[in-house]
C-alpha cells in the first residue's frame, strides 16, 4: 500500500498545491517502513530513483522485528544485528543518509557558516539535520491512568514478541526519576520493556550532537560579528541563523502523545481527554510511546538566546530555529512548545485514512527552504488531534466503527451460511 502511494504521490508532481520532492530536496523518514529488509531496500531505492532526493531515514521499532521466513532465512535472531542490518542496507544505496552518517548541513552557501567573512550577509537558510536513535522506556506514562494499563505485561504489542534484547537492555540506571525500576510504573508491570536500551541509543547520539551544537556556536558567533560591522556601518539588516532540524522515531515528550490536547499543560485531563472510547489503548501506549530522556537531548544541542542586542536596534531570533520530527504514533501532529516545534506527518494504514484519524489524502509536508530568508515553513495553524479537528469529530468516528461492526457480523454471518449449505456445520 505504501509503495502504491510512492508512485501516486510521484505521478502527481505536477498538480498545483502537491509538494512532491525533487532532486535539490531532502526527505526525512522517521522509521517504520517495514519489518522486512528487501521492502526497506525496494521502498528506499524506488524514492531515489523516482523522486532523485536525498533520504534521511532512521529506524523505527519495525525495522527491529525479527522472525519470519525472510529474517530466519539469513538467520537473524537479534534486534540489534536486524538494526545493524538495516543501517548496512542504508550506507549501500546513494543518497541514503542515516544516524551513521551523524548530522549533515543541506543548503546551498553554507561557506557564509562556516567562517568565510568574505561573505557578508547569506540570502539562503542552510539547516542541519540530525538523525536520532532512540527507543521508549516507559517515562511518557499518562499518570492518574493506571487502572486503564491492568495486564499490561499481556498487552499484544508485537515488539514484546517479535523484539529480541540482549538481558542487560532490561535494566537501566536511575537517570528519569524513581517513577521507574525494573519491573514497576506507576504500579504498572513493565518488565516486558527494555528499559535500558533507550540510554545506549542516546549515548550513541552524543558525538553527532557535539560536532552540531559546535557548528552553531561557530555560526552564532559570525552573525553577531557581521551584525556589529553592519552597526558601525549605520546597517541593521538582519542576520541569519543556520536551522536544525532533528528527528526520532520515537516521540520525545507526552504533549506529543495523540491525546495530550493542551501541550501546555503537564498535567493530563482524563475526563476531557480520554472522550473517544480507546482510553485504555492510549494509556498503554504511551508506556512504548518514547522517552523524556529523548527530549531532554533533544534541547541540549542549543537552548541559549541568540539575542545580541543592547541598545542598538536589531538582532538576531529570539531563539535558534529548531524543528523536531517524530513518528510512531500515526496521529498527526504540529506545535511549538518551549522554543521547538514538533511534527508528525504519518502516511498511516488505509482503515487510519479511511476513519479519518489522519487525512484520507496524506501529502509530503515541507518544513523548511533553504532558497527562502525565513527557511521555516510554518503551519497555518497547530495540529493537535487531526480526527477532532478535521476529521469529523465523535460522531464520525463512532459512525464509521459501528459500520464496520456490521460490515464484520453481515460478512461472519455470510460465512456461516456457506457452511451451513455446504454441511459442514450443523
Amino acid at each position: 500500500a505504501n509503495l502504491s502511494w510512492l508512485r501516486d504521490r510521484y505521478h502527481d508532481n505536477k498538480k498545483a498545491g502537491i509538494n512532491v520532492p525533487g532532486e535539490k530536496d531532502a526527505l526525512i523518514i522517521a522509521g517504520d517502513i517495514s519489518h522486512q529488509p528487501s521492502l526497506i531496500k525496494k521502498t528506499l531505492k524506488l524514492i531515489r530513483e523516482q523522486y532523485k532526493c536525498v533520504i534521511f531515514f532512521i529506524f523505527g521499532n519495525h525495522e527491529a522485528w525479527i522472525h519470519g521466513s525472510e529474517m530466519d532465512g539469513i538467520g537473524l535472531e537479534s534486534s540489534l544485528k536486524k538494526l545493524e542490518l538495516v543501517s548496512e542496507i542504508c550506507q549501500d544505496l546513494d543518497g541514503v543518509y542515516t544516524h551513521v552518517d551523524g548530522g549533515i548541513l543541506v543548503g546551498d552557501r553554507e561557506q557564509a557558516y562556516l567562517g568565510d567573512e568574505t561573505v557578508t550577509h547569506c540570502e539562503n537558510s542552510p539547516c542541519w539535520i540530525l538523525p536520532l536513535q532512540s527507543w521508549y522506556d516507559g517515562s511518557l506514562a499518562i499518570d492518574g491512568c493506571q487502572d486503564l494499563c491492568t495486564n499490561f505485561e499481556h498487552w499484544p504489542w508485537v515488539d514484546f514478541n517479535r523484539c529480541a534484547w540482549p538481558s542487560q537492555h532490561y535494566y537501566r540506571p536511575n537517570s528519569i526519576g524513581p517513577l521507574l525500576n525494573k519491573t514497576g510504573l506507576f504500579g504498572v508491570n513493565a518488565s516486558k520493556i527494555p528499559l535500558g536500551l533507550n540510554n545506549i541509543f542516546l549515548k550513541r547520539n552524543e558525538v553527532s550532537i557535539a560536532q552540531v551544537r559546535q557548528h552553531l556556536a561557530k555560526c552564532h558567533q559570525f552573525e553577531q560579528d557581521q551584525f556589529n560591522a553592519n552597526v558601525t556601518r549605520n546597517n541593521t539588516k538582519k542576520g541569519r541563523n543556520v536551522g536544525l532540524v532533528t528527528f526520532s522515531h520515537f516521540l520525545p515528550n507526552q504533549q506529543c502523545l495523540p491525546d495530550w490536547k493542551n501541550v501546555t499543560s503537564v498535567n493530563f485531563d482524563r475526563t476531557n481527554w480520554l472522550d473517544h472510547g480507546a482510553g485504555k489503548t492510549s494509556c498503554k501506549f504511551a508506556l512504548v510511546a518514547g522517552s523524556q530522556s529523548l527530549d531532554a537531548q533533544i534541547r541540549s544541542i542549543t537552548n541559549e538566546k541568540l539575542s545580541v542586542i543592547d541598545d542598538k536596534k536589531l538582532v538576531f531570533d529570539e531563539q535558534q530555529q529548531h524543528i523536531h520530527v517524530f513518528g510512531h504514533s500515526h496521529r498527526p501532529k504540529d506545535f511549538n512548545l518551549s522554543g521547538v516545534r514538533y511534527v508528525h506527518n504519518p502516511l498511516g494504514s488505509p482503515r487510519e485514512r479511511e476513519s479519518h484519524m489522519i487525512t484520507e489524502c496524506p501529502e509530503f509536508q515541507l518544513i523548511w527552504d533553504t532558497r527562502s530568508t525565513e527557511g521555516q515553513i510554518y503551519a497555518k495553524k497547530p495540529l493537535i488531534r487531526y480526527w477532532e479537528e478535521h476529521g469529523g469529530g465523535l460522531d464520525y468516528m463512532r459512525a464509521y466503527f459501528d459500520h464496520r461492526k456490521l460490515e464484520r457480523a453481515r460478512k461472519l454471518e455470510e460465512v456461516r451460511q456457506t457452511l451451513l449449505e455446504d454441511g459442514i456445520i450443523l
